[in-house]
């Protein structure tokens, strides 16, 4: 029987809206692909306001980062601060001082109205929860200038520039749509891009301009994203920003994908095995490269690979999800290729979890299918009757086994598969409730109770004797296992933001030597045999092996302001506040980045296969540095691998200039500090800085917003929507709303009435009201009001006129 698409589709929007709730990173990646991010729900309001309402301000610190870093990835992804939530929408926040409806409000005027209704009922500016929200306020304030998706209206933002792009087309009957994307892409400065029409439909670029019914004067769109880079064990694969994919390394086949590369178009996203590549595309079907015996070859059932939602890879095989909610897979038979025993009972399917050998599907009614290698966790008859109301699994391996746990609704654990990986946990079993999250070493299970205590069970060796440090295990907030094969010790990181160490000492298990640098841990990464921890002033401790990262006495004095770790198997490479990258650890596993030093500027993620990473950085290219034959060497790629994030494109002043020689004049300040208003030509300076507002959404370096004033962001909004720079109107009405205050009242709301901008206008009503109820008749709010634009007094009159408007 099938099921309704329609409930299917809702299960799916509530399955990611609880996910962003929760802060489940995992669930919500897993399914981003195929989620609307802008849009509303009747329930949760919007993406964002989902993840701050998940009494936010009493959460653990770890929680409140994986919050932060939701929120910046699900902005990235197109989630909009400035969307307000359904008037219908019923959800409560509650704030220390007072709580918040979420219906008819955005992210952004929620975090602001919280923070002024938290200093005006004199709640302690240095609390936790106002410290919060400040970090939130800066948080959707400053990614909104460096989106991974922007547009730039080719027409609208330079004419002539599209005149001459357009010059030649109707002159040629034969003018593809391809030549015209290369053509605006060339005089724009820009890397890869889609094309798009006025409604937004992306042109074919095989397509003749002719029959894509384009006329002169048409304004098109080049649509630009970030690279997504993702790695097998050797090689790295790359999402351009027209869809298309690059692969470079690979001692194996997964780094050429020469023999798909005409099939590689329109790529939404990719998962790799340890030796293969597997590609969703725009229209749900899928591409396979690399070693045929890890799943890169899909032939075999290529013709059901059709509407597919999402794709799991084990070490050797992949796990297709479709549309329906069956599965399709393929690559070692062995290994979890083949899925023909269980094929009957795969139907509404809702996630899948895979260790190196074996699979293990939950289904939409909690129960469980697996298949793959028996010793690996691939047969769970002997549990089956147990795995009901399932709500998560994770996935072990070993050397020569792996096991399965799944986390039921009850708070219970079931395991199942090789008993020395972890599959048996009987001796811990009455230990295990109320389970709240499990992580893995090479060997051994660690689930953190509700209570903040540690249960481990497996390999003893490995990590699951935590007897020397159990008295110790007390309000644990998270745990992180040393990485990969080989890894055998776990991390735990308290409330107190002390760090507990156990498992293989030559591995991290013991972290003596350092105990005492370990206070005010935010987040911990590792390689296989080492540990480095992040402190919250920004620096770093490292532990273990240190020829696996252990030691960074060499680059400690680098190690300051630190944002993000990232690690392969014998090395670490971290993200500093000014975008520059420290690496430590084995030279040949990229411990060693002296060669592309210069280049590791402005970095904005950084991804890593066992042997090499791989940095994308803001200047527009993408710098590779370890083991060239994994991936560590991209040189002959790099005229490819030039992205358009933020940031990255290369502003084109004289363009723009001939073009707009006169926009309208940004107040400046003169040396004494008193406002120079002149509507003059732009200066060359005052050129570049608009020219990088409108080609890379990001403010350029120099730029003051001053406090309480905002008069310089309302005259940047006004050249943008002069301009229909439509990329920047949103970003820069996000950071007005931010600004919204009794000083800036005045020209914010004569902006938003000067363009008819409903949203900001929405939250100026607001803050009237709040304004006029506290004020009402006093000589606070008369001198207010007499401070303002006449259309703003003309505006507030007919407000105040109607008492009803502002009892709502």
């Amino acid at each position: 029987m099938s099921s309704n698409p329609l409930i299917l589709h809702e299960q799916f929007n509530d399955q990611v809206f609880s996910g962003l709730y929760n802060g489940d990173e995992i669930s919500v990646r897993q399914r981003s692909l195929m989620f609307d991010w802008q849009q509303r729900n009747d329930t949760w309001g919007t993406p964002l306001l989902a993840i701050l309402s998940g009494n936010l301000w009493e959460a653990p610190d770890w929680m409140f980062h994986r919050k932060v870093a939701l929120t910046r990835w699900a902005m990235s992804l197109g989630a909009r601060p400035d969307h307000h939530a359904p008037l219908k929408c019923e959800w409560w926040i509650e704030f220390p001082w007072e709580d918040l409806v979420l219906g008819g409000t955005s992210a952004v005027s929620l975090v602001s109205n919280a923070l002024h209704l938290g200093a005006e009922n004199d709640y302690p500016h240095n609390s936790l929860a106002m410290h919060r929200l400040r970090v939130f306020r800066e948080v959707l304030a400053a990614a909104t200038f460096a989106p991974t998706m922007h547009r730039v209206d080719v027409r609208a933002s330079v004419p002539q520039l599209w005149e001459m792009i357009l010059k030649d087309t109707n002159s040629s009957d034969f003018e593809f749509v391809d030549t015209l994307r290369r053509r605006a892409q060339t005089a724009l400065g820009v890397g890869r891009s889609r094309l798009l029409d006025q409604s937004g439909r992306a042109l074919a670029v095989c397509a003749v301009v002719k029959d894509s019914k384009l006329q002169n004067g048409d304004s098109l769109t080049l649509h630009l994203s970030q690279v997504q880079a993702c790695a097998t064990d050797s090689a790295f694969a790359a999402i351009l920003g027209d869809g298309s994919v690059v692969t470079w390394g690979g001692a194996d086949k997964s780094g050429d994908s020469s023999a798909v590369q005409d099939q590689l178009k329109n790529v939404q996203q990719i998962q790799a095995s340890r030796s293969a590549f597997a590609a969703i595309l725009g229209d749900g079907s899928v591409v396979t490269w690399g070693e045929s015996d890890y799943g890169g070859d899909s032939s075999a059932v290529q013709d059901q690979l059709k509407n597919v939602q999402q794709i799991q890879a084990a070490g050797n095989a992949f796990a297709a999800i479709l549309g329906d909610g069956s599965v399709v897979t393929w690559g070692s038979a062995h290994h979890g290729g083949d899925s023909r025993a269980v094929q009957d009972q795969l139907k509404n399917v809702r996630q899948i979890q895979s260790n190196e050998y074996a699979f293990a599907a939950i289904l939409g009614d909690g129960s469980v299918v697996t298949w793959g290698a028996a010793g690996y966790g691939g047969a769970s008859g002997a549990v089956q009757d147990r795995l009901k109301n399932v709500q998560q699994i994770q996935a072990c391996v070993t050397f020569d086994g792996g096991a399965f746990a799944a986390i039921l609704g009850d708070g219970s654990v079931v395991t199942w598969g090789d008993a020395g990986s972890g599959g048996d946990s009987s001796a811990a079993q009455d230990q295990l409730k109320n389970v709240q999250q499990i992580q893995v070493s090479s060997g051994a299970f660690a689930a953190i109770l509700g209570d903040g205590s540690v249960v481990t069970w497996g390999h003893a060796a490995y990590g699951a004797d935590t007897g020397a440090v159990q008295h110790q295990l007390k309000t644990v907030q998270q745990v992180q296992a040393s990485s990969r094969v080989g890894g055998f010790a776990f991390a735990a990181v308290l409330h107190s933001g002390a760090v507990v160490t156990w498992g293989d000492a030559d591995c991290g298990g013991d972290s003596t030597a350092v105990q005492d640098q370990l206070t005010n841990v935010s987040q911990i990464q590792a390689t296989c045999r080492a540990f480095a921890a992040i402190l919250e002033n920004g620096s770093v401790v490292t532990w273990g092996d240190a020829d696996y990262g252990g030691d960074s006495g060499f680059v400690q004095e680098q190690l300051k302001n630190v944002q993000q770790i990232q690690s392969s198997c014998r090395a670490f490479a971290a993200i500093l506040g000014d975008g520059s990258v420290v690496t430590w650890g084995d030279a040949d596993y990229g411990g060693d980045s002296s060669g592309v030093q210069d280049q590791l500027k402005n970095a904005e993620q950084i991804q890593a296969s066992n042997c090499a990473f791989v940095a994308i950085l803001g200047n527009g290219f993408v710098a590779t540095w370890g083991g060239a034959a994994y991936g560590g060497n991209s040189s002959s790629l790099q005229d490819h691998l030039r992205v358009t994030s933020s940031g990255s494109v290369l502003a084109h002043v004289a363009v723009l200039q001939e073009a707009c020689p006169k926009l309208p004049a940004i107040k400046s300040r003169s040396s004494h500090g008193d406002i120079v208003r002149e509507e003059v030509p732009y200066s060359w300076a005052a050129m570049k800085h608009f020219t990088s507002l409108l080609y890379c959404g990001c403010f350029a370096e120099g730029l003051q917003i001053y406090e309480g004033d905002c008069s310089t962001l309302v005259e940047l909004a006004d050249a943008a929507i002069c301009f229909s720079a439509q990329a920047l109107i949103p970003m820069l009405a996000m950071h007005l709303r931010c600004q919204l205050q009794q000083a800036s009242f005045g020209p914010i709301c004569s902006f938003a009435l000067r363009h008819g901008h409903d949203s900001l206008l929405e939250d100026c009503r607001y803050f009237a009201r709040r304004f006029y109820h506290e004020d009402m008749g006093s000589q606070s709010w008369d001198a207010f009001h007499q401070s303002l634009p006449s259309s703003v007094q003309r505006f507030l009159r007919a407000e105040v006129s109607s008492e009803h408007r502002f009892a709502e």
